[in-house]
C-alpha cells in the first residue's frame, strides 16, 4: 500500500498543470489535489476516497492522491484541511462522527470549528445501522418481540462499535422513543461488539448493516430494523424505525468532502460536479454497493444543511445529559 502510495505522489508531482483527461479540456485546478483521511488504509473510508480519487484525476485536478492523516479520531485531518491553502488542491474526506459528533463531546480537545473553517462540497456515501438480536435472545424474532421481551426483562443489554458512534446515538433515540431501559455496552469497534452478538455474550446490537448482513444471511442473528429513511434494498422485509413509529431513531450515517474556507465558489462547484460524475461511475457505484454504502451527491446547501442537522441533534443529546464522554 505504500509503494502504491508513493508511486501516485510521484505520478502527481510529475504531472502537468493541465491534463487532458477522461475528455476533459483542463481541470479545475491546476494543480495536484489531495483527499486528507483522518483514518488508516483499508477501511471503509479509505476504500472510498480512493475511488474517488481515480475519477477526479482527469476531472478536478491533474492528480488525485489519498493522504491518511490519522490521529486524534480523525480531527487530524479536519485541521491539516482548516490550515490548508483555499485554492481547491487540500480537501478533507470524513465520516459523520468528526464532524458532529466530536465537536459537542470534545470540545477542547477539537481545534476546528465545523460551520467557520470549512466550504461543504457534498456527501458521497451513506448507511443505516440495523438493530439486532442474537442466541441470548432467543425469543426475540421481529421488533414486536423485542419490545415485549424488553419490557417483561425489564430491560437489555445492547453493543455498539463504541461510545458516541453513529449507532449508540441511534440506541439513545431507541430508548428515548421507547422508554425501555437499554443498557449500553460500547465495544472497541463493530466487529467486537457483532462477535459477542453471534457469540451469544450480548443480547442486542446496533452495528452497520455492512457488519450484521453476512451474520443474518447465514441465520446467526436475526435484524430487526433498519434506521434508514426507507427500507434496504437488501433487507425488504426489515421495517424502518419510522414505520415502527420511532422517526426519532431514524438516522443514515454519511462520508462527506469539505474544503478549507474560503475556497472560491467555482472550485467548490468544480469538485461538487467531478464527484457527482465520479459516483455515477458503474465501477464506483458496484464497488460502494459491494460494501454496503449508497453513493450520493447534493448540492453544497444541502450539505451544509445535512451538517447543521445532524450536529444539532447531537447537541441536544450532550445537552440533556444523554450523551457523555465518559
Amino acid at each position: 500500500m505504500e509503494l502504491c502510495r508513493r508511486a501516485l505522489v510521484g505520478a502527481a508531482l510529475a504531472a502537468p498543470a493541465l491534463l487532458p483527461a477522461r475528455g476533459f479540456a483542463q481541470t479545475a485546478v491546476a494543480r495536484p489535489a489531495r483527499i486528507i483521511l483522518g483514518f488508516a488504509a483499508g477501511g471503509s473510508t479509505d476504500l472510498v476516497a480512493r475511488l474517488l480519487a481515480d475519477q477526479l484525476r482527469g476531472r478536478y485536478a491533474p492528480a488525485v492522491v489519498v493522504e491518511n492523516r490519522t490521529g486524534a479520531a480523525g480531527r487530524l485531518a479536519m485541521e491539516a484541511v482548516r490550515a490548508g491553502d483555499p485554492d481547491g488542491t487540500i480537501m478533507v474526506q470524513t465520516p459523520a462522527s468528526v464532524a458532529t459528533v466530536q465537536p459537542n463531546l470534545f470540545p477542547a480537545e477539537t481545534r476546528f470549528d465545523i460551520f467557520a473553517d470549512f466550504a461543504p462540497v457534498t456527501t458521497v456515501a451513506t448507511f443505516p445501522y440495523v438493530l439486532s438480536a442474537g442466541p441470548a435472545a432467543p425469543g426475540v424474532t421481529d421488533f414486536a418481540s423485542f419490545l415485549a421481551e424488553a419490557r417483561r426483562a425489564g430491560g437489555f443489554s445492547y453493543g455498539t462499535p463504541g461510545t458516541a458512534t453513529g449507532p449508540h446515538l441511534t440506541g439513545i433515540q431507541l430508548q428515548l422513543g421507547t422508554g425501555l431501559e437499554l443498557t449500553h455496552v460500547p465495544y472497541r469497534g463493530g466487529a467486537q461488539s457483532i462477535a459477542d452478538l453471534v457469540g451469544g455474550q450480548i443480547p442486542i446490537s446496533m452495528n452497520v448493516l455492512s457488519e450484521a448482513l453476512p451474520h443474518a444471511e447465514a441465520g446467526r442473528i436475526r435484524i430487526l430494523a433498519v434506521s434508514s429513511p426507507q427500507r434496504s434494498p437488501r433487507l425488504p422485509n426489515v421495517p424502518t424505525f419510522a414505520e415502527l413509529g420511532l422517526p426519532g431513531a431514524t438516522r443514515e450515517d454519511w462520508f462527506g468532502v469539505l474544503l478549507p474556507a474560503r475556497t472560491p465558489r467555482p472550485i467548490v462547484e468544480a469538485l461538487n460536479a467531478a464527484l457527482g460524475a465520479a459516483l455515477q461511475v458503474p465501477e464506483v457505484r458496484e464497488r460502494m454497493s459491494s460494501l454496503e454504502l449508497t453513493p450520493t451527491h447534493e448540492s453544497p446547501e444541502a450539505f451544509a444543511a445535512r451538517i447543521r442537522r445532524d450536529y444539532d441533534s447531537v447537541a441536544a443529546l450532550v445537552r440533556e445529559g444523554r450523551l457523555t464522554a465518559g
